[in-house]
Parts: C-alpha cells; sequence; structure tokens
C-alpha cells in the first residue's frame, strides 16, 4: 500500500520544496487539497510529483452546502484538476479525488447539520465530470452511520464510486456511542463502499486534534488489524498521514516532530503493507 501524507500538513518555502522533502522522508504519496498546485508553476509541480514517482490523490473541503451554486463551485474546482492532469499528462499518477460531505451550519451556534440529498448530488456530479479517477466521500462524526453510506450507494452506482475512511473521525464516532453497530468490527464490516483512501491520525475520542499515532487514546493496532481482515480496502489504496501542521497542540522540537511524522508513516507501514 502507498502510504502518504497531506501536502498541507508540511511547511517548506514551495510545494515542490515540499514534495521532494517528503520524497526524501519516505512517502510514496502526496495529498493536495483542491487548490494547492495553483499558487505555483504547475509543470515544476507536475516534474516534481514524476520525478519521485510519487501517487497523488486530491481533498476537496465543502461548508455550508445551502448555496444554490454550489455545483457551479464545484465544477469549477474539478476543471481546474482535471485540467492540472491532462495538461501534465499526469493521468496514471493520480488517483483519488475524495471530499467531505456537504452540510449546513444552523442557529446562531453554527451547528453542524448533515446534508444527505447534496452530498449525492456533489458525488454524482463529480462522477460525470472525470474519467478514471476514484471519487470518495469522507466520514465525518455527523454521516458516520452506516445507514448515511447505505444511502449513497443505493443512489449512485459507480464502480468509482467509495469511502475515504479517516480512522480520527471513527474513533471519536466509536468513542462517543454514534456509530449504528455494536462494536468497531461489525461497524468495519458493514460498510457498503469500498474503501478508496484512508486518514490517519490519532486523538482522544474527543476532539479532533489530528495527532500522531501513539499522542491520542485509539487503538491502532486493532484498527489496523479490522481493516485488514475486512476486505474492504480497495485495489490501490492509499494510506495518507492527516497530521495537524506542525503540531501545534503539542510543545515539540523540529526534530522531534519530523521524527514523530516518519513514526508514524513506519507503523502505518507495518500493518497496512
Amino acid at each position: 500500500m502507498k502510504i502518504g501524507i497531506a501536502i498541507w500538513n508540511i511547511r517548506k518555502k514551495s510545494i515542490v520544496e515540499t514534495i521532494n522533502h517528503l520524497s526524501r522522508m519516505g512517502f510514496t504519496a502526496i495529498s493536495f487539497l483542491g487548490s494547492s498546485f495553483e499558487e505555483e508553476s504547475e509543470k515544476a509541480v507536475a516534474k516534481a510529483i514524476k520525478k519521485n514517482k510519487l501517487v497523488v490523490t486530491f481533498h476537496l473541503a465543502f461548508f455550508s452546502m445551502r448555496k444554490k451554486w454550489f455545483l457551479k463551485e464545484l465544477k469549477i474546482r474539478l476543471d481546474n484538476i482535471n485540467g492540472f492532469i491532462k495538461r501534465n499528462k499526469l493521468e496514471k499518477y493520480v488517483l483519488n479525488i475524495c471530499f467531505d460531505p456537504a452540510f449546513d451550519e444552523v442557529g446562531k451556534r453554527h451547528d453542524v447539520v448533515y446534508n444527505a440529498n447534496n452530498t449525492i448530488k456533489a458525488l454524482k456530479f463529480s462522477l460525470k465530470h472525470t474519467k478514471n479517477i476514484r471519487i470518495g466521500i469522507e466520514n465525518w462524526t455527523v454521516n458516520s452511520k452506516i445507514a448515511d453510506f447505505e444511502k449513497i450507494s443505493k443512489a449512485v452506482k459507480s464502480k468509482r464510486l467509495g469511502i475515504l475512511l479517516d480512522l480520527g473521525h471513527m474513533h471519536i464516532a466509536v468513542k462517543k456511542g454514534i456509530i449504528d453497530r455494536k462494536n468497531l468490527s461489525e461497524y468495519v464490516n458493514a460498510l457498503p463502499l469500498p474503501v478508496v483512501e484512508l486518514h490517519v491520525h490519532d486523538n482522544n475520542g474527543e476532539e479532533d486534534s489530528h495527532l500522531p499515532l501513539g499522542r491520542g487514546n485509539m487503538d491502532y493496532a486493532e484498527v489496523f488489524e479490522l481493516l485488514n481482515g475486512s476486505k474492504k480496502l480497495s485495489k490501490g489504496c492509499v494510506a495518507t498521514l492527516e497530521l495537524k501542521p506542525h503540531m501545534k497542540d503539542i510543545t515539540i522540537a523540529e526534530k522531534d516532530r519530523r521524527r514523530e511524522v516518519i513514526r508514524t508513516r513506519k507503523i502505518t507501514e507495518k500493518y497496512l503493507e
């Protein structure tokens, strides 16, 4: 399995320098935010990807989806990604485009409410406007139930559709009793869609703090073993580390921060090789 890292977690002077740095650290895949490559010479970015033989995934963030024009905005983002791939002949490097579920912010506290209908619209739209790229929907706590994914799998029929399974989000959902299965094993085995990508990070079961593995209380050994035995990981699934930039909530020196990133990569490789 390719082990990657979210490129927004590492800060270098340029994206090209960041890509080269991550490759030297031993990563074999990288994940971009939808707009990341637009800030620099895309040819230089593409050259760095090819030079380091990296697998690429994209992640799109959706916020309040009450806007009627959200599909128009999604098309702009997808057109940018498609253009970047085509102009630079990156078809064999890019595997996934995954995104957060659509949600609405309601009330004075701006509470988040999952918008299943808009999520389904966005998935159908993304599949229609891409070719040969897998499209994945991420699990948040607001859409963590198997029933939420069953609704999607019934409404959207495509072999390219899958789940971006965020292990930190799943851990919180389990700890808070949000999942609609008796235990984690039943939950993983009941996933109705293949897992096309993992987001790997740890937390205390309450806050989505994006910590290195072992810094929270997730039993990552159990989680990885369940995933390996579930047959839910799709062929070519990428495990993407999504650690908080510079680990701001941890008092840690730069050399130790780097060590923790490498340690998390090695743990992930050990269990998912």
